[in-house]
C-alpha cells in the first residue's frame, strides 16, 4: 500500500509526504533449500582470540515468517525565493523492517549471546560449528534528515539560443 500527499499552499512552497508498507514472503530457497554442512571455513573467534575452522550449516529454514517494511517520508521545498532562483529543501525519512530475513555475519560475542543456539563449541570452548541458515531479525530502523540549498542561475539569452548539434 502506498499513500502520497502533495500540497502547494502557495506557489513557492511545496509539502510532500508519503507512506508505504509492504509484506514480502521468504523465497522458496530460503524456506526449503536442503540442509547441508558446508566446507569448513576460517573465522576469527573473538571469544578465544584465535582463527578457527568451523563447519557451517546451510540450507532453508521452514520457520521463516514474511517480512514487513514500512517507509515514511516528508519534505518541504521552497523556491524560487529570489530572482536568481534560490531553492531550499528539508527532507525526513524513516524505514522500519520487522521480521527481516537475514543471515548471521562473522561471529562476535554479542551475536553469540543473542543467538546461542546457532554457535556450537567443543569441550575446550573452541568454536566448531555455525548455523548460517536464514533467520528472521526482530526489527531494523533507519532514519535520515537532509537539507539542501540550490541556486538556479539564468543563462544569458545568447547561450540559450545556441544549438549543441547541427543537422545538415
Amino acid at each position: 500500500m502506498d499513500l502520497d500527499l502533495n500540497w502547494t499552499p502557495i506557489e513557492a512552497l511545496r509539502l510532500n509526504a508519503g507512506y508505504a508498507t509492504a509484506n514480502a514472503a521468504p523465497t522458496t530457497d530460503q524456506l526449503y533449500a536442503p540442509l547441508v554442512y558446508g566446507d569448513p571455513v576460517s573465522v576469527f573467534d573473538l571469544v578465544t582470540g584465535q582463527a578457527v575452522q568451523v563447519t557451517p550449516l546451510l540450507g532453508g529454514n521452514p520457520d521463516l515468517r514474511a517480512q514487513r517494511s514500512d517507509r515514511l517520508s516528508a519534505s518541504v521545498s521552497a523556491g524560487p525565493l529570489t530572482k536568481t532562483g534560490l531553492f531550499l529543501n528539508l527532507s525526513y525519512g524513516r524505514n522500519e523492517t520487522q521480521d527481516g530475513v537475514g543471515q548471521l555475519s562473522e561471529p562476535t560475542p554479542a551475536l553469540e549471546a543473542a543467538f546461542p543456539e546457532r554457535f556450537i563449541r567443543d569441550a575446550e570452548g573452541r568454536l566448531t560449528f555455525i548455523d548460517r541458515r536464514p533467520l528472521n531479525l526482530a526489527s531494523a530502523t533507519s532514519e535520515d534528515l537532509s537539507t539542501s540549498v540550490g541556486l538556479a542561475l539564468p543563462l544569458p539569452r545568447k547561450m540559450r539560443s545556441r544549438r549543441a548539434f547541427r543537422s545538415t
